[in-house]
């Protein structure tokens, strides 16, 4: 995977030996160019370096190496593997007597897809003034057959690549591209539903590169609508699916659209079709029918409301709301717990014991606050770079989350990114602006911090503060109205609130001091300048609610990137807690207001408030001390 340099080659395409260019390249053999590449590579080496031979054998594995990308006109090739900063040749390797060198060789082969990538990567590359090279490419991609498995092993983007070609050039190529149109129109015509995807691709191809005139649409149409009832019928519901949409499309170019919205709602019919298939027999699976489902809801909902209507398809969409509703809770019940051996915490919890122990009640408080560091944002997310790098699940599969209910509440999915650890943006991340499986890695990964800190240390520590001291509301009160981070006129909200928590009682804690969390976060970004309202076209304002405040860039330099990780993976994620807004709606349960979540918040408010009074008590007190001291002398 490192970049060739090849020495240059004289002389015109007579010079050029034919019969051993022709013997080299029926040694190859292969169909598909790009597994051209090392064969040639490999006799190559075997040439001595001196030998204009070798000259060749190296470019033509450089040109067969990268795959082919039909639709980026500017970047038609990439690497055929990239991998951190190394990858395998493309054409800007290329020098330019090797491109000169393409030029001469590409009449020369009769190998009719390495004649086609050798003049178009001569031509793209080199002198785009020579229309003969251009001819070449463009005649000897079109010669890929139409038909099974040559459209499948390159013969797609070949004909991709020569309407791209053809009409890149405009008028001077309008007989070649009208030649093409009505080639891949008529075998369009010509399918049969043994033909598998074949005419999906065909008529893709087509819509996306042709000009159809709407008369001829209409047959098209005819066509794959007659080929997706023959789908249906023999079950075959992801063909009928993709034939219905090809159907759509033209009836649409006809300006038909009521029979357009009629493939539409076939769509959802073959996806309710399979989601029966997959509810049925031994293997029946109720998270594969209710992906089906929700598919059918999607298409359907995306109709018009007037088609719907008219076609008593209200009704019908209702019903598979309420399924889909009822597939999900039986999602939930096929579900297995996975286990893993225990952590032993003991060591933890007779730390957290010893570090609050025999210590005032102020600075008992204050350790308990801070017990443990809040998250480093930077570690977290490498860590879950790391993890959706390695997991083969997240590399090929979607992932989703579902709330107790059954609802799916959010998915993810790989990025695919190659070498993210060296260039991932933390800010992003956080701020949901990318890597959307990474940010699910460190929600995930977050959740089982706060239930491990919960248990192994806040508890154990809280236990011993409350055994030794008493905690009354003006203590707090006090506290609270003193702390630089608690807003004028909240300080008896803050107060109860953490003497709620500290007596265990996290649910009544956490309906307090959540809202005051937002509330915080918003008189921070606002004291810095930050504009935080929302406004309406008729410029009615409204406060930004804590989701949106945080994904503010603002943010992250007003509080941290620690701080706005966890307040964004425990109050507003619904892949996490999400304990903002479970308890802003209602919908937050026993359990939930209980849980380990509900006591890390808690502390986190315990953290924010006490650290600073603490600190601002021991100065005055280390101050008059020394005062003392000084007037004793």
């Amino acid at each position: 995977m490192t970049k060739n340099s090849n020495p240059s080659a004289s002389g015109s395409p007579e010079e050029i030996d034919r019969s051993w260019l022709a013997g080299i390249i029926n040694a190859v053999k292969d169909t598909d160019v790009v597994l051209m590449s090392s064969r040639f590579e490999s006799i190559a080496k075997e040439t001595e370096s001196a030998d204009p031979k070798r000259a060749i054998l190296e470019v033509l594995a450089m040109v067969t190496s990268p795959m082919l990308v039909p639709e980026n006109w500017v970047e038609p090739y990439e690497p055929a593997i990239q991998f951190g900063g190394s990858r395998t040749p493309i054409p800007t390797d290329l020098t330019p007597d090797q491109i000169a060198l393409l030029a001469r060789l590409a009449p020369l082969i009769e190998h009719t897809g390495l004649r086609a990538r050798v003049a178009d990567i001569a031509w793209t590359y080199g002198d785009r003034g020579n229309h003969d090279l251009l001819a070449t490419a463009i005649d000897s991609y079109q010669q890929s057959p139409l038909e099974h498995p040559s459209w499948f092993h390159g013969g797609r983007d070949s004909w991709r690549r020569a309407f791209e070609l053809a009409l890149r050039r405009g008028k001077g190529e309008q007989e070649r591209v009208e030649e093409m149109r009505q080639a891949v129109r008529s075998k369009v015509l010509s399918c049969e539903i043994e033909d598998s995807f074949l005419p999906v691709q065909l008529s893709e191809l087509l819509f996306q590169c042709a000009k159809v005139p709407p008369e001829e649409a209409r047959p098209i149409a005819d066509h794959c609508l007659h080929l997706a009832i023959e789908a249906a019928d023999e079950k075959k519901y992801r063909l009928a699916r993709s034939l219905n949409r090809q159907a759509a499309s033209w009836f649409g170019r006809a300006s038909e659209q009521e029979a357009a919205n009629n493939c539409i709602a076939r769509v959802a019919d073959a996806y309710v079709a399979e989601a029966d298939q997959r509810q049925s027999g031994d293997l029946s699976s109720a998270m594969a029918a209710g992906h089906f489902l929700e598919k059918a809801v999607a298409v359907l909902s995306s109709l018009p409301r007037k088609f719907r209507r008219d076609a008593g398809l209200e009704g019908r969409l209702s019903d598979l709301r309420i399924r889909l509703s009822d597939t999900r809770l039986d999602t939930l019940e096929e579900m297995v717990l996975i286990e893993s051996e225990g952590i032993d915490l003991s060591e933890y919890m007779q730390r957290a014991r010893s570090a609050v122990a025999g210590r005032g009640r102020l600075e008992a408080l204050e350790r308990l606050g801070g017990i443990h560091p809040l998250t480093n944002a930077g570690q977290a997310i490498s860590n879950a770079v790391s993890l959706s790098s390695e997991s083969i699940v997240d590399q090929i599969a979607r992932r989703s989350t579902y709330a107790r209910d059954g609802r799916k509440v959010a998915t993810s999915s790989h990025s695919g990114s190659e070498g993210r650890q060296e260039s991932i943006d933390v800010e992003s991340v956080i701020q949901g602006a990318a890597e959307s499986d990474v940010w699910s890695h460190v929600v995930r990964d977050f959740g089982g911090r706060v239930e491990v800190v919960g248990k192994a240390m806040i508890l154990p520590a809280q236990e011993v503060i409350l055994l030794e001291h008493r905690f009354d509301q003006s203590f707090l009160f006090d506290i609270c109205r003193e702390s630089p981070f608690v807003p004028e006129g909240q300080a008896g909200l803050w107060a109860r609130g953490l003497l709620h928590g500290l007596g265990g009682d996290y649910a009544s804690a956490s309906f307090m001091l959540v809202p005051q969390l937002e509330q915080l976060v918003r008189l921070v970004l606002k004291s810095r300048g930050v504009y935080t309202l929302l406004v309406d076209k008729s410029g009615v304002e409204t406060e930004k609610g804590l989701s949106a405040l945080l994904e503010m860039p603002e943010a992250m330099e007003a509080l941290g990137a620690g701080l706005v990780l966890e307040l964004r993976a425990l109050l507003c994620d619904q892949q996490g807690a999400n304990l903002r807004n479970n308890l802003a709606h209602g919908i937050a349960t026993d359990g939930e207001a209980w849980s380990f979540s509900a006591v890390y918040a808690w502390w986190l408010c315990l953290r924010i408030v006490i650290g600073p009074v603490y600190r601002m008590r021991k100065a005055e007190s280390d101050s008059a001390s020394a005062g003392e001291k000084e007037r004793e002398k």
